[in-house]
């Protein structure tokens, strides 16, 4: 009877530790790693994160939630098309530099690492700056997503920033 209720127990837990493994969340892709480190005129100093700042990637419904509007057409890209992100890291203010063909406007999303928006704008300018100061992120990695709209297409991306 002893041994009967031991191996009761033990498929107990067993049961109880499958179900919370199984339930367990996928937070593998919600966590920022990596960085392009560059100097203050956008320079590479250090091996480059290869997932940031590109323009054509796959996102999955959370990362497309964060933005309202969107084509299904991929833009036509040529090998002049390209990014400059600098400082990284950064202390407050950094810089994003999209070189693209005329009349695009980009929209931006700066995320912490759970996809908490705390940053929104668009704009038509191709050098954009932001003052991470006012953002209540020291010591952190954020997210910036991007969206560079054409007339009926998009480019998409993004690009990871440490702000010490």
């Amino acid at each position: 009877m002893k041994n009967f209720k031991m191996k009761r127990s033990l498929i107990s837990i067993l049961i109880i530790l499958a179900v919370i493994v199984s339930c367990e969340e996928d937070n593998e892709n919600s966590i920022f790693k990596g960085i392009t480190e560059t100097n203050d005129n956008g320079e590479s100093i250090g091996s480059p994160d290869e997932n940031d700042w590109n323009f054509s990637e796959t996102w999955n419904e959370t990362e497309n939630s964060l933005f309202s509007e969107g084509y299904e057409t991929v833009c036509d890209i040529d090998n002049s098309y390209h990014i400059i992100a600098y400082p990284n890291p950064c202390e407050n203010i950094f810089s994003i530099s999209f070189y693209v063909a005329e009349n695009k406007r980009v929209a931006y999303r700066i995320v912490k690492s759970d996809y908490e928006v705390i940053f929104s704008t668009d704009s038509a300018s191709s050098t954009v700056a932001f003052n991470l100061n006012n953002l209540n992120v020291d010591n952190e990695i954020v997210r910036v997503y991007y969206k560079v709209f054409g007339e009926n297409c998009e480019l998409k991306g993004h690009g990871d920033i440490k702000v010490e």
